[in-house]
């Protein structure tokens, strides 16, 4: 699973408009920029030496960092109120019983089953 964390690391350090470093114990160790390039890389798994990294101490505001996760409630907030919207239109207004329906259920039944 380190692998894939440090692999994710990348897009965080993009979305967020920072340089991250993320360090794996047993596993994948990167440094990237807030572009999200990688910088430098280490495996812990078969390296032990002291691994150094120059990283920007300064990165940059983004989108996600001055909004957070507000247009994520956004949109759970519309599927909500949509999904309120549709079940009221649907008890006010059921779906008439189609004639077609009750006649194959008729037939396909047979007399006396």
């Amino acid at each position: 699973m380190g692998r894939t964390h440090t692999a994710m690391a990348g897009l965080r350090a993009i979305e967020n408009g920072y340089a991250l470093v993320r360090q794996d114990f047993n596993g994948q160790s990167g440094a990237y920029d807030a572009t999200g390039r990688l910088l430098s890389t280490q495996d812990t798994a078969t390296d032990a030496g002291v691994w150094y990294a120059d990283v920007p101490l300064h990165g940059s505001r983004t989108p996600y960092s001055r909004t957070g996760d507000i247009v994520s409630w956004g949109v759970l907030a519309g599927t909500v109120a949509a999904a309120v919207v549709l079940a009221r239109r649907t008890r006010r207004h059921p779906a008439p019983p189609s004639g077609s329906a009750s006649s194959a259920r008729a037939s396909a039944v047979g007399p006396g089953r």
